[in-house]
């Protein structure tokens, strides 16, 4: 009876583990539903913000390969090297997923920059900054309009407070420019949009002719899904179509020429996403954005 009783204690091991890790998801989709109905209103802001400024004069809203991609390999990640450290990981990532390193709305808001960009702007047109923060005027909606930053009893302080730290974050990484020192008020207003790559530069809408581009469709964000999926999976979305352009060329047997698939190695050294990020592909999947 020994063997039987240690495969029983081994299922019933198993059927535990199963059980937490099942309660445990369950609970952060609860928590995750209850965050999105807190924030439908500000959501159907945005989405009525949508329609009243993009009339389909971009169809594909263009991004830079350097916000998912790095051109210089990551070296592995071994013990005593800067790469081991999470500074050093966060670095040497490329922009889209440092981004991801902490819970915030610094991504969803440069994103929501770019498709702002793009319908405000010819391609090769230096942006300027047409948006207040918070509050909304006539000519133009507040960047927490447009990215449904508010929700169920945000005040405006709050909001102020949620603007800023996606604009502190984004400055960090120099996606966006501000003005003046650290501390001074009214730094994050009217700040400068800047390009993909983090070098610093003023943003161009890229044109239709661009190589080193991804293009998403204008519907992904008319729809709102940059509003309402989480940064990881936003992250896992873009490395996802970028690796499509990239390597979806490549010949393969008949059996396997549907789809991609993305070496552990590739995902380390030129996307900077972890293991435990990338599984967000799973949500993904069940939203009906991507087959797996």
């Amino acid at each position: 009876f020994g063997p039987i009783q240690e495969a029983v204690e081994r299922a019933q091991t198993n059927d535990r583990w199963h059980r937490t890790r099942r309660a445990k998801a369950e609970a952060t989709r609860r928590r995750r539903r209850k965050l999105l109905v807190d924030r439908a209103e500000a959501i159907s802001a945005a989405l009525t913000a949508y329609r009243h400024r993009d009339q389909g004069q971009q169809t594909m809203i263009r991004v830079r390969t350097d916000f998912t991609w790095r051109d210089t390999p990551r070296g592995p990640r071994t013990a005593g090297t800067v790469l081991a450290t999470r500074q050093g990981d966060v670095e040497t990532r490329p922009p889209n997923t440092k981004l991801i390193h902490r819970p915030g709305n610094s991504q969803q808001v440069y994103l929501g920059a770019i498709y702002a960009a793009h319908l405000e702007f010819e391609p090769g047109a230096h942006v300027v900054n047409r948006h207040h923060n918070v509050f909304d005027r006539p000519s133009a909606d507040s960047w927490a309009t447009w990215n449904a930053l508010g929700g169920s009893g945000v005040d405006t302080r709050e909001l102020n407070l949620r603007v800023t730290r996606a604009l502190r974050t984004l400055n960090a990484h120099r996606l966006v420019g501000v003005v003046g020192q650290a501390g001074v008020a009214g730094r994050y207003d009217a700040f400068t949009l800047n390009d993909e790559g983090g070098s610093g530069k003023r943003y161009r809408v890229p044109g239709e002719s661009a190589a080193d581009v991804i293009s998403i469709p204008a519907g992904f964000f008319r729809a709102g899904w940059h509003l309402v999926l989480t940064a990881e999976e936003l992250a896992t979305l873009l490395i996802i179509i970028d690796a499509t352009k990239r390597f979806g060329g490549i010949p393969r047997p008949p059996e396997d020429a549907i789809g991609i698939g993305i070496a552990d190695k590739t995902k380390w050294a030129h996307y900077g996403i972890r293991p435990e990020a990338y599984t967000s592909l799973h949500e993904l999947k069940e939203f009906g954005l991507i087959d797996v």
